[in-house]
């Protein structure tokens, strides 16, 4: 979605308006357009990465919980809630969050060094 607003932002005026509450997702969308535009109060939240997830199979086993999976590839059930914990797909997950982080690393310095340039660019007062 950030690329497609960029994308959008390149042909016209895109401007994000933000309230009482930008949450993580909602300033990230934001940081891809031309103008931000936000309350005095506006709480804005950060941009974080978590990556979990549960081992749900001994309580459906409790509660006679019955449900049939079917998946194709190697990695479609990694983060399913019945299955053991990640053991030998924990690099595989370390990694793809690595990727989150350094794609979210870019996306916010591209955004500083737009702010910066508007504000080196805007008349003194």
């Amino acid at each position: 979605m950030w690329r497609e607003i960029r994308l959008l932002a390149a042909s016209i005026p895109v401007i994000a308006s933000m309230s009482d509450v930008a949450a993580s997702g909602g300033y990230y969308m934001a940081m891809a357009a031309g103008t931000i535009v936000a309350e005095n109060l506006t709480l804005t939240g950060s941009i974080g990465v978590v990556t979990g997830k549960f081992n749900l199979g001994k309580l459906y086993e409790k509660i006679g919980f019955n449900k049939e999976v079917i998946s194709r590839g190697k990695y479609a059930e990694l983060i399913a809630a019945e299955n053991r914990p990640f053991r030998d797909m924990k690099s595989t997950l370390a990694l793809s969050t690595n990727s989150i982080l350094q794609s979210l690393a870019w996306i916010t310095a591209q955004f500083t060094l737009q702010l910066a340039v508007q504000i080196l660019a805007a008349p003194a007062a």
